[in-house]
């Protein structure tokens, strides 16, 4: 069967159209998924008053993360026998989804020691921590 000058034209056509709309329809699959939508919406003055909020934030988190950490070192039996039992202890737990990052690990050798020296002298009636400091000699 032999196709007339026609056909073929329209055939063409139709092809044609078929994969231009493809590559179009590609196209904007492409756009779509690689363009940042959110960040268009945002001005840029708001967008670095954003992430300066952020960052005080973390700074805040971490310092209190840090000043928790010296309580526990030098206070473990209160931290861990007392505080840790609070409603408050419970409402920062939950917030951090249990997620203390460092906060209850040793940083060194010396939070280890101090630690566990705190923990055996700490009664009461006893106000003082121990704090365990290296010394390093440079010849």
């Amino acid at each position: 069967m032999k196709l007339t000058e026609k056909e073929k034209s329209t055939g063409m056509c139709i092809l044609m159209i078929i994969v231009l709309s493809a590559m179009i329809f590609l196209a904007a699959i492409v756009t779509g998924c690689s363009s940042n939508t959110a960040r268009a919406n945002i001005p840029e003055n708001e967008l670095l008053k954003l992430r300066h909020q952020v960052n005080e934030q973390d700074g805040l988190l971490r310092a209190y993360n840090h000043l928790l950490h010296r309580i526990w070192v030098d206070k473990p039996v209160y931290v861990e026998e007392c505080l840790s039992e609070s409603d408050e202890f419970i409402e920062l737990y939950n917030l951090l989804d249990g997620d203390w990052a460092d906060t209850f690990s040793f940083y060194n050798e010396e939070d280890s020691i101090a630690y566990n020296i705190n923990w055996a002298n700490e009664s009461p009636y006893d106000p003082g921590c121990t704090r365990v400091v290296k010394h390093i000699v440079i010849p």
